[in-house]
């Protein structure tokens, strides 16, 4: 991850602050979401495009050899 400095108005801040206490979530991650949100939407993939990366995908862990169960147990607390 890479750390940059923003500069926000008064305005924006304090409505950043109010928002990200009401989500339970840092500012920072509030930004990340919001940027990463914005670039989904302004990348200039068609949504068949964006639907064909996803499609891709398919089939792509079909060789490994992974027990979802024991993953999911890694995570269990005891």
């Amino acid at each position: 991850m890479e750390r940059t400095q923003v500069y926000l108005t008064d305005g924006s801040s304090s409505r950043l602050k109010v928002l990200a206490k009401k989500n339970g979530q840092s500012q920072s991650e509030l930004i990340r979401v919001v940027i990463d949100n914005y670039l989904d939407v302004h990348s200039g993939l068609t949504n068949k495009e964006k639907l064909d990366i996803v499609a891709s995908a398919a089939g792509s862990w079909k060789d490994n050899d992974i027990s979802f169960e024991e993953i999911r147990k890694s995570f269990d607390r005891d």
